[in-house]
């Protein structure tokens, strides 16, 4: 009878420690889906519009700023605007139809660093599906957990989760080699 009693309670124990072990786990995929939700509504997809249709070109954030709201992006993706063809405008991940125009004028950095393939546009306002990026002023470190988003080839919105395998430098900026994927 005591074998049988110690068995139940080990047994017992056992499934009280898997089930909490099965809690932690969803509870860190929750975690996971609400930080690619605030990802995705932060998230721009730059599209190029022209007379004949339209195509993603790029992605961006929306930040705000001390002096307002800003689209950061690619200076390759920016540089589309150049084209007498069509016009750029930044839209929300959430709903591709919610958009804000891009008009010509951006910052950049004109160097040809590799770390220097980025743009901000100013913005008067978000899309309406949209909102501002909470960003840190503490660059990642080497193993730390990271989210990177974007739209690869201008096909589909993407979130992908991954480390900082490495940090370098390239002409005064920090570049991070992450782990994570997109095709």
């Amino acid at each position: 009878m005591v074998n049988k009693f110690l068995i139940f309670l080990i047994a017992l124990l056992m499934l009280a420690s898997c089930s909490s072990c099965c809690v932690k786990s969803i509870s860190f995929q929750n975690k996971k889906v609400s930080i690619s939700n605030e990802i995705m509504k932060s998230s721009a997809a730059i599209v190029f519009r022209t007379p004949f249709g339209s195509s993603i070109v790029g992605s961006g954030t929306f930040v705000d700023v001390d002096f307002g709201k800003v689209l950061v992006t690619a200076q390759h993706v920016a540089s589309i605007q150049d084209s007498p063809l069509g016009f750029l405008e930044a839209c929300s991940v959430i709903d591709l139809l919610d958009c804000v125009p891009l008009d010509r004028n951006y910052l950049s950095d004109q160097s040809e660093a590799l770390g220097s393939d980025w743009a901000v546009y100013r913005l008067s306002e978000f899309p309406v599906n949209a909102h501002s990026a909470r960003v840190s002023q503490r660059l990642p470190s080497i193993g730390e957990e990271v989210y990177v988003s974007g739209f690869p080839q201008g096909h589909v919105p993407w979130i992908s989760h991954g480390h900082v395998a490495y940090v370098w430098n390239e002409h005064g900026h920090d570049l991070f080699g992450i782990d994570a994927f997109a095709f």
